[in-house]
């Protein structure tokens, strides 16, 4: 089989995928790198390109030029005159559907299958599905695959279930479970915490996990300070935000000066981390807290559930697969609860801990499992029946 692939080469996501749904050598496969992905791989994931073959074509040329409107469209263009020149292939899978991968996907030739992947934010909280680019698309799609129930129901909301026949509910393939649990055997709580200097003497919560508004620091920030003094003198908070929208890194400072303005113990994680120093951080926390404005059962997230860290999420999320599979966590109604969610969870024994996340690795183990996915992929996705 020849695969298209239109995503981010230098994607953790893009990478687990190739290897666990896509594993065959025998298959051919091209990563078309759109515009403004400029993140390289991590170096597992460079190695295994590199032995399976892998062809990178890369759209990104213009990272010199300033102006992002002009960037991005020279980058468009680039992408147009190479993928109207690439030979032909049975499938292209478009990884997260952003306005400039559907453009792209639209000089494919006819008899290519396109399969639409999407991620959450694309859809969740995406203000142009109803364009005609998107349509065009949508109607010619072979399948369109969603890893969350919450992000198929939206999606069938705003096109009215005209799709529903070609789309597919199937989780992400994970190797993160198997390279979470070598990590945990081979790295302490406290040499974690060393590795990001956060300190030993205090409980270690992880809140949010990229540099985007959505996230909403700010309000969260206020409400922790709303915690006792001799609480907040125990916890480290941590704000992993490494990556997000363009322009993030302007975002990222404001928010660090208003931790510093706020008095709270806190780190923020703005350097580039191999996957396996990321999966570090879920070691060193106890506590993660989302509040995003949108999410679709992010790696993130469940790998916190996974190392059996306690989480706060915002019931607005609605992670329906958490009333579905008994995962232990606790919602809030309101930014306006998380500190006294967070006082009720710091105020348990070590046993009451555990005894309430007891089941979370297992169930996250299950869902998120790669037999099961690959399989589902391979004959509901790729129609393989033989």
């Amino acid at each position: 089989m020849k695969y298209l692939i239109i995503g981010n080469y230098g994607a953790q996501h893009l990478y687990s995928y190739i290897k666990n749904v896509i594993p065959d050598n025998k298959n051919e496969i091209t990563i078309l790198s759109n515009a403004g992905d400029y993140d390289p791989p991590t170096v597992a994931a460079g190695e295994y390109y590199k032995e399976q073959n892998v062809i990178y074509i890369p759209v990104n040329r213009y990272a010199e030029i300033r102006n992002k409107t002009l960037r991005y469209i020279l980058n468009t263009i680039t992408g147009i005159f190479k993928i109207r020149r690439l030979k032909k292939y049975e499938y292209c899978i478009i990884h997260y559907l952003s306005m400039g991968r559907m453009i792209l996907a639209l000089f494919l030739p006819k008899s290519v299958k396109i399969i639409c992947v999407t991620y959450g934010s694309d859809i969740l909280r995406n203000k142009q599905l109803s364009s005609k680019i998107y349509k065009i698309i949508f109607d010619r799609a072979y399948k369109i695959v969603f890893n969350n129930r919450n992000v198929e129901y939206t999606f069938e909301e705003q096109t009215n279930s005209k799709y529903i026949n070609k789309s597919k509910l199937i989780m992400f393939p994970s190797e993160s479970m198997n390279i979470i649990d070598h990590v945990i055997n081979s790295t302490s709580r406290e040499k974690a915490c060393r590795f990001f200097g956060f300190p030993l003497d205090k409980v270690i919560v992880t809140c949010g996990h990229t540099a985007t508004k959505a996230e909403r620091h700010e309000e969260l920030i206020e409400n922790l300070r709303l915690l006792p003094k001799n609480i907040v003198s125990k916890v480290h908070f941590v704000f992993p935000m490494t990556y997000g929208d363009i322009g993030f890194e302007e975002y990222r400072e404001s928010i660090r000066r208003k931790l510093v303005e706020s008095g709270i113990s806190f780190s923020i994680l703005d350097k580039y981390l191999q996957y396996e120093e990321l999966l570090s951080v879920h070691v060193a926390s106890s506590i993660h807290i989302t509040v995003i404005e949108t999410d679709a059962l992010s790696a993130f997230m469940t790998e916190e559930l996974y190392t059996g860290s306690v989480l706060i999420y915002g019931n607005w999320l609605k992670y329906y697969e958490f009333d579905e599979n008994d995962i232990a966590a606790v919602p809030v109604s309101s930014i306006n609860d998380v500190h006294g969610a967070l006082l009720k969870v710091l105020s348990m024994s070590s046993a009451e801990l555990n005894n309430f996340t007891s089941n979370n690795k297992e169930i996250i183990y299950n869902l998120l499992g790669n037999d099961n996915i690959r399989k589902r992929w391979e004959y509901e996705v790729f129609g393989n029946n033989k």
